[in-house]
Parts: structure tokens; sequence; C-alpha cells
């Protein structure tokens, strides 16, 4: 269900909501909303603040964060994320795209295995009709009841 990410739209952003801060003691990153099985989490290493998103379900269902943010028809927006991951997972970016309530379609793209950081990036161009778009961090069990971790941190969605 995506309907809460709509109650968190951000007006002219460079830098989606900082990853590790949770004033609220949610687990979940402030203006981020969670979604699906599994668990999201604070997590802080080497002084980088990262989020920590677990797949625990005993299915292939994703397990995701999302920000919305407006959007303009034809307009491009790009994701990124530095981000690794830890056990039987890919993390995946993607963007929802939406005219006001009413989902249109997705741009799905960079994903990775990665034990290491690496950098994900994701280009989508906004949909005829477009009014909102939800910057989602994807956490995917690879088969069938696998578990583990990705590890974000550096969400930026740029607007053009």
């Amino acid at each position: 269900m995506i309907t809460p990410f709509l109650n968190n739209i951000s007006s002219d952003l460079l830098r989606l909501s900082p990853l590790g801060i949770d004033y609220n003691s949610d687990g979940v990153s402030d203006g981020w909303s969670f979604t699906t099985g599994g668990t999201a989490s604070k997590f802080v290493a080497s002084n980088e603040q990262e989020l920590r998103i677990t797949a625990s379900t005993l299915n292939t269902e994703r397990t995701k964060i999302g920000l919305a943010i407006n959007a303009t028809s034809g307009k491009p927006i790009t994701l990124s994320a530095t981000g690794r991951v830890s056990g039987n997972v890919r993390m995946i970016l993607n963007i929802d795209w939406y005219n006001g309530a009413s989902y249109i379609s997705s741009s799905t793209g960079s994903y990775s295995t990665s034990a290491i950081d690496v950098l994900l990036s994701l280009r989508g161009v906004a949909p005829i009709n477009s009014t909102r778009a939800i910057c989602i961090l994807n956490v995917y069990p690879i088969n069938n009841g696998n578990i583990g971790s990705a590890f974000f941190k550096n969400a930026r969605a740029i607007r053009i």
C-alpha cells in the first residue's frame, strides 16, 4: 500500500531527507514511509548515517521505504543512493509516478548484490499527467525464503 507515502510531500528537493535521522523513534528515517514485510532501522557505521532495510519475509516480496516529491509531466528525476547488501538479497531503486493518489507507472533501474558500497542511479521521466514521484529504496530476497539487509546512505533525487 503506497498511500502513506503521499502524505510526505517535499516541495523542492535536491537531497532527500537524511536516512539516519529518526527523531520520533519509529524505526524509519524521518520524512520517509515504510511498507511491506521486513524491518527498517537506523544504522550507524564509520560515522556515516545509513538506513538498514531488512527483508525478513518468507517469500520474494520487497521491503521498501519511499519519499514523495512533486513531479512535472515530461521532466526527469534522477534518484541515486550509495548502498551495499548483506545476505541473499538485492537492493533496487525505483520511482513510482502518480497523478494525485492514482498510480500511473514505475521507472525501475539500478540494482546490486554487492557487499561493498556501490552507487546506484536511476533516471526517470515523469509520464503525462504526473504530479508526484515516489522515490523508493527497495530490498528483495533473491529467492523465496532468503533474508538479508540493504544499507543505504546519501540518497538524492534531482529534478531538472
